[in-house]
């Protein structure tokens, strides 16, 4: 049994605004695209402080809606985890954007990285470690 992205944008649709804290650890059997990602990207609650997302199988995303993604994390976030796998378009510009909106708030980074699944390189680590 899939869980369809139609679902996953009804779910994304319906989050509470007042909430604080989302982890969301969508694996194999659920199917993240680009609309999906952006659904998610413009319901982030603005009084989110903790985040965590994790996308081991995320082969059908582009950069374009990581990137949105990022752009959309609220202010205030202190907390945020990041796991995005199995997929080679996902590097240096995500790690670029990443590094542009991250805020004084951010206490806590947590990225899950792997060179063989990712196209990340030193330059994408050198951004990020200049915010």
């Amino acid at each position: 049994v899939f869980l369809s992205e139609a679902a996953l944008c009804s779910f994304f649709s319906c989050l509470p605004q007042k909430l604080h804290r989302l982890h969301l650890q969508l694996g194999a059997r659920v199917a993240v695209t680009d609309p999906g990602l952006d659904a998610l990207a413009v319901r982030l609650p603005p009084s989110l402080t903790n985040f965590s997302l994790a996308l081991p199988y995320a082969q059908h995303l582009t950069t374009r809606a990581v990137t949105v993604l990022l752009a959309g994390l609220p202010q205030e976030l202190e907390w945020l985890q990041l796991e995005i796998g199995d997929n080679s378009q996902i590097g240096d510009k995500c790690f670029s954007a990443l590094a542009r909106v991250l805020s004084e708030s951010l206490e806590v980074l947590v990225l899950h990285l792997d060179a063989v699944e990712t196209s990340v390189t030193d330059k994408g680590l050198k951004a990020l470690a200049k915010a």
